[in-house]
């Protein structure tokens, strides 16, 4: 099967230093990528099938480089920054390759192979949970399947119905540093969703190792489903009152089976009022001590093109930090796109008031705050989708002292003209009023973080814009598209 195309981008930065050591496989089973580790100066060894015939490719990883940036939002005795990207330079049977490990990066296809970098030990160290910086034993770990193959089992289900990738302001994807927390990279997808609305799915067929049913489980309320081939599936957060009464433990499922709706619940009770979110994550071994999470980003991805016929999905990079006056490059070309389509422009629409027609664009700000910047995407057939990155500004006198937040609404995949939208506003800390800018010309002010409804009377793409000033006179804003259509 041909795999669909993405875009990349390379950038760089830092030395480490090397141990000598085997190479180690993590995770080898059938329609998944084989995943394992290496040392620099180390060569794995992989194999697959092309019909009857058994192809080998040679992977030896030659060096790496961590990209870090500033951020204030950790304490003093803390160093004051995080991992953004890497290079990773290999070779494969002998020819030299440098890849890019980043949140929102795909896997590339070289050589014969499609490659992915699932992880680097110095970027999981000190990250929670630590269970799952201990499972690093080399300093890269790596992923691949054979040109042409699909990135896990093409039966695997996208696991939320109803929705469209990143279609509120709260996500944190695969290796990205979750913002406004402790010092914790992400593993696994996190949508933004209210709560008690949008259906979860179980990706494929199996049992259930673990319920929250029927009093919750203390903690995020997760449920834990196998599959034959080992892999384990986790949905994290749910209400316990929307899990379908059927999801107990060493019962079966079969794939696409509702297992509940996206909930609010972490620590035990409903405690995610300001961020509430679906999180999905893929394992190998069912200990919740001992066990390996698995990239989820490439996989969700491409199930979810076989699941919803979007053309495009804009991807302007997530969150940002940088500092007053230093240049910032937002970057989308990680924007995907399905297969067969070509993408015909982009267009960033900055808060500075320019507008840039390139992938990338650079951005300086003067004042300390939150800021929402848009990236427009069109396909050349026509199609267009929009994204948004959420810069967080700081100078050396605002570290956590800086409101921020995020905004929902309750139609993922869009509203009918007529139709009524409900938007959910979660800044934080508010001490002016709030305006909303539902994109059509109409805009609507609130004294505290509520929720509004709003009608369209034409179909579009458009932007909802939340924006007010924060709790030390800085700016903040967030945006998200909402589509409206026609029936």
């Amino acid at each position: 099967m041909q795999s669909k195309r993405f875009n990349i981008t390379l950038s760089c930065l830092v030395l480490v230093f090397s141990v000598e050591s085997n190479p180690r496989t993590i995770v080898d089973i059938p329609d998944y990528p084989v995943v394992f580790e290496l040392d620099r100066g180390n060569t794995y060894q992989f194999s697959g099938q092309v019909d009857d015939k058994t192809v080998f490719k040679s992977i030896k990883l030659l060096d790496y480089r961590l990209k870090n940036t500033k951020n204030y939002w950790f304490p003093d005795h803390l160093e004051q920054s995080h991992f953004i990207s890497a290079e990773v330079d290999i070779e494969i049977n002998g020819n030299p390759h440098t890849l890019q490990h980043r949140p929102f990066q795909m896997p590339v296809e070289i050589d014969g192979l499609r490659i992915f970098v699932e992880g680097i030990r110095e970027w999981n160290e000190g990250s929670y949970p630590q269970s799952y910086a201990k499972s690093f034993q080399r300093e890269v770990r790596l992923s691949a399947v054979l040109a042409g193959h699909l990135w896990g089992a093409i039966d695997f289900v996208f696991p939320l119905k109803n929705y469209r990738l990143f279609a509120n302001s709260y996500n944190n994807t695969w290796g990205a540093l979750v913002p406004y927390n402790i010092y914790y990279y992400h593993r696994g997808e996190d949508y933004g969703l209210i709560p008690d609305l949008t259906e979860i799915i179980s990706p494929f067929e199996g049992w259930v190792l673990a319920s929250p049913l029927p009093d919750g489980d203390g903690r995020s309320n997760a449920v834990l489903i196998q599959h034959n081939s080992g892999i384990i599936f986790r949905a994290s957060h749910m209400n316990t009152q929307s899990i379908d009464p059927s999801i107990t433990k060493g019962s079966r499922v079969i794939a696409g089976q509702l297992i509940g709706k996206t909930g609010m619940t972490w620590d035990g009770r409903k405690s995610q009022y300001r961020d509430p979110h679906f999180h999905g994550e893929l394992r190998w071994g069912n200990s919740d001590d001992d066990h390996t999470k698995i990239a989820t980003y490439p996989i969700f991805v491409e199930s979810y093109f076989r699941q919803y016929p979007d053309k495009i999905i804009a991807i302007a990079g997530g969150y940002y930090f940088t500092e007053v006056g230093k240049p910032l490059e937002l970057d989308g070309t990680r924007t995907l796109v399905r297969e067969g389509e070509e993408i015909a422009s982009f267009e960033w629409h900055l808060s500075d008031g320019h507008i840039v027609k390139d992938s990338k664009a650079e951005i300086k700000y003067v004042q300390a705050g939150q800021y929402a910047e848009e990236l427009i995407a069109k396909t050349k057939s026509g199609t267009t989708s929009k994204s948004y990155a959420h810069v967080r500004v700081y100078d050396k006198d605002y570290d956590k002292d800086i409101s921020f937040g995020w905004i929902y609404h309750d139609k993922p995949r869009g509203v009918r003209v007529g139709e009524t939208v409900r938007i959910m506003n979660r800044i934080k800390t508010p001490v002016e009023a709030t305006t909303i800018d539902f994109g059509d010309g109409n805009e609507v002010t609130l004294s505290d973080p509520e929720d509004v409804f709003h009608n369209y009377d034409e179909p579009d793409l458009y932007t909802i814009t939340v924006s007010r000033i924060g709790m030390r006179n800085e700016p903040v804003s967030a945006k998200i598209a909402i589509e409206v259509f026609i029936d």
